[in-house]
């Protein structure tokens, strides 16, 4: 129980960095949004002539994501899925 407890008093130093650290980049979040919702209402008649293949290469790329991944962690782990 003694080991648990320095553990703690020597990791607590790294969770108030961690803290402060990402409270900052929360403070900051806003900036990263704003550009890209001014840019969407800029281009927002592009962007309804465009809708479809926008959604197209969502899907796909969402879908192929999730492909390559399942296989690439099939491959880490070793399992057989069966089909």
């Amino acid at each position: 129980m003694m080991m648990n407890s320095k553990k703690l008093n020597i990791l607590a130093p790294l969770r108030t960095e961690i803290i402060n650290t990402s409270e900052k980049l929360l403070g900051y979040l806003s900036l990263l949004f704003v550009p890209i919702g001014v840019g969407v209402v800029m281009h927002l008649q592009l962007l309804e002539m465009q809708l479809l293949r926008i959604l197209v290469v969502i899907i796909l790329g969402t879908m192929s994501t999730m492909i390559f991944t399942s296989l690439i962690f099939s491959r880490i782990s070793g399992e057989k899925f069966d089909d």
